[in-house]
């Protein structure tokens, strides 16, 4: 016979937690990694100023109208890079914008345009030449002031980011760690399928309030009921539809006996009630109406059942435990409901 076995959905939630975890690391990877993006040219962009500053000091020693149009071509070449890859791209927009970066190049922007200007006409330079050099600095000033201000953001960034990933992953350690101890604590005395007390919950109360009965000198009732053909059942349906067939037929067991009675699952097929303050007479009684009950409550049923149901009071003096005066007595009771009823 296959083992009746429910989805287990309290594990399956752990799991999903854990992956979120695991999760967490590259997306704090990827995060940081787009902080560190607006860095991605600041190197060359400084390079490139070095080299555009070094140019133009060797444009005030050499006499040559042929090197100072090359020399003049590499810092158009250069200014262009700077345009592209720092003044216009798009993750330094913001830090352009805080240091007015665009305002520094324009100014030396024009500076060389105006020395270019001048080298093309073959008149003197010299003093454009130190007008570019000192928008150059200026410009280099901007952009190392700049720079630092970008790392700082960056690794603000990635400290927050990793201590949002510390924070978040600690909290679900704790959620998980209080989900298990929920679910550890409910599954040691629940049945995990019907939701009922399970079989060592069922052992510890009997005990527990057969003592009772004998310190309060109080009745003590156990009804015990079984569904004979349940392998037939389990068989005959889909894991589904028999999961939902048996958890139906817990709750209306359950709902059927009071608050103070505690209601158990103790073997497969096996259901139980422990009935304080109940005598023989009172659970017989109790037994007869549970049958008109389940009887009523599958009248159209297309689910065959056969049902076995009996009930013992305690006495101590008895050779029999409780549950297995109980058991003896299932054959004064057989009852056929559903299908064939």
């Amino acid at each position: 016979m296959k083992k009746d076995i429910k989805k287990d959905w309290s594990i399956i939630k752990i799991t999903l937690l854990l992956y979120f975890i695991v999760i967490l690391l590259p997306l704090n990877y990827y995060f940081a990694k787009q902080s560190f993006e607006a860095m991605k040219y600041d190197a060359s962009t400084m390079s490139v100023l070095v080299f555009m500053n070094g140019s133009l000091h060797q444009l005030t020693t050499t006499h040559s109208l042929n090197e100072k149009s090359i020399l003049i071509k590499k810092i158009d070449t250069s200014l262009k890079e700077i345009e592209q890859s720092f003044i216009n791209y798009p993750p330094n927009k913001e830090y352009v914008a805080i240091f007015q970066a665009n305002e520094a190049y324009k100014y030396m922007k024009h500076s060389l345009d105006a020395l270019k200007k001048e080298i093309q006409e073959n008149r003197a330079t010299k003093a454009f030449t130190k007008r570019a050099i000192r928008d150059v600095n200026s410009f280099a000033e901007t952009t190392e002031g700049m720079i630092a201000y970008k790392i700082e953001v960056v690794l603000d960034r990635l400290y927050l980011s990793l201590t949002f990933s510390m924070i978040s992953i600690i909290i679900l350690i704790f959620m998980i760690r209080t989900y298990m101890k929920v679910q550890l604590s409910k599954h040691s005395i629940h049945d995990h399928l019907t939701g009922l007390y399970n079989k060592k919950y069922f052992h510890n109360v009997l005990e527990h309030t057969q003592l009772l009965s004998i310190r309060q000198d109080k009745p003590l009732s156990l009804l015990v009921l079984s569904i004979t053909n349940y392998d037939d059942i389990y068989e005959n349906l889909d894991k589904k539809s028999f999961e939902i067939f048996l958890q139906e037929f817990s709750e209306i067991f359950g709902h059927f006996f009071r608050r103070s009675d505690t209601i158990c699952r103790i073997e497969k097929e096996c259901f139980a009630s422990i009935a304080p303050d109940s005598s023989l007479e009172d659970i017989k009684e109790l037994s007869k109406r549970l049958q008109e009950k389940l009887q009523s409550s599958y009248l159209n049923s297309t689910i065959r059942m056969d049902i076995s149901i009996g009930v013992a009071t305690y006495n101590k003096d008895s050779f029999l435990s409780q549950l297995e005066e109980a058991k003896k007595n299932m054959h004064n009771t057989n009852l056929v409901i559903g299908k064939s009823s």
